[in-house]
């Protein structure tokens, strides 16, 4: 997915420290996957909630604009 929109303190590679952080070898489905899933996907834990909006979903997000990390645990989203 690419977000149509980022803030200003976006920069390349500024989230990609903290996922770095909690990166796995291992996707946490336990549906196969896509065969268009191919090695270029890295798998993180659930630890963060970011926050996007976007104007429909029709199977995938339609427009989707990043808001930012929510103060929020994992955890406790469903």
């Amino acid at each position: 997915m690419r977000l149509g929109s980022r803030p200003a303190w976006w920069a390349p590679g500024i989230l990609r420290v903290q996922f770095e952080a909690i990166e796995q070898p291992t996707p946490p489905f336990t549906q196969p996957l896509a065969a268009d899933a191919g090695s270029s996907m890295r798998w993180v834990s659930a630890v963060y909630v970011g926050d996007i909006e976007y104007r429909e979903f029709t199977g995938q997000l339609r427009h989707p604009s990043w808001k930012g990390l929510r103060d929020i645990p994992a955890s406790t989203v469903g």
